[in-house]
């Protein structure tokens, strides 16, 4: 803590630090960092209105005009919160298990959601109408992990018919419901595809999102991912 002309400047949080001689702080609750300073966080707000049955995965979001999207699922739902409600955005009843959950990401104004029991889901932020299959051209496979790299939507933790835990799969560059065979010219053609990593790390638990490069995680390793393009294409 320091003290410029009378005011007191507090520093960057750093409790992996010792106290003694420690430049910034070791405590800081209930604060979020702003400029130069800290201000204090807002005051938690409950819901206007409860989902019918228990959450399994939810994400927020903005839309085209600055306003707040929430969406939730439940085993058998997927939801928008629309003004102090919630709204059903689910097309027929989803199948999730009692070890399932939903993962989400956003591509561009599109959020798409997974949760290994169902093909993967999609629909426009803020937009009026129900979820519907990812895919519109060709077949992407059940998933339990999503994450965005680069310009595709990669998925981890695939079933296609046969499980493939330790493998990923990724959509047509640009476009987010194109997901042709892995291995096919026509794959290639929309640098789409498909890698098995290796067995042994087990399955994939996580996708890092990034514009230039992605992290995959599996129980017992971190893999980069760098996009290259061509028919390599990461």
């Amino acid at each position: 803590m320091l003290i410029e002309d009378g005011k007191v400047m507090f520093g960057p949080w750093l409790p992996d630090l010792p106290e003694y001689n420690n430049p910034g702080l070791v405590e800081a609750r209930n604060v979020i960092p702003v400029e130069g300073s800290y201000t204090s966080c807002s005051a938690a707000v409950v819901s206007d209105d409860a989902l019918p049955t228990a959450p399994i995965g939810a994400y927020a979001t903005i839309d085209d005009n600055g306003d707040p999207e929430i969406y939730a699922g439940t085993k058998t739902n997927l939801y928008e919160k629309v003004g102090p409600s919630w709204t059903d955005r689910t097309p027929s009843a989803y199948a999730a298990g009692d070890l399932d959950y939903w993962r989400f990401a956003q591509f561009d104004n599109m959020v798409v959601a997974t949760n290994y029991a169902d093909v993967p889901q999609r629909k426009v932020i803020g937009a009026a109408a129900d979820f519907a299959d990812l895919a519109s051209t060709g077949a992407a496979p059940r998933a339990r992990q999503i994450g965005v790299i680069n310009r595709f939507v990669m998925l981890g933790d695939i079933d296609d018919g046969v499980a493939y835990p330790y493998a990923v799969q990724w959509s047509a560059i640009d476009d987010v419901t194109n997901w042709p065979t892995p291995d096919t010219s026509q794959a290639r053609t929309v640098q789409s595809g498909r890698q098995y990593l290796k067995s042994g790390h087990g399955a994939v638990t996580g996708i890092g999102e990034g514009q230039f490069f992605g992290l995959i995680f599996q129980k017992r390793a971190i893999t980069r991912v760098t996009y290259k393009g061509g028919d390599e294409v990461f």
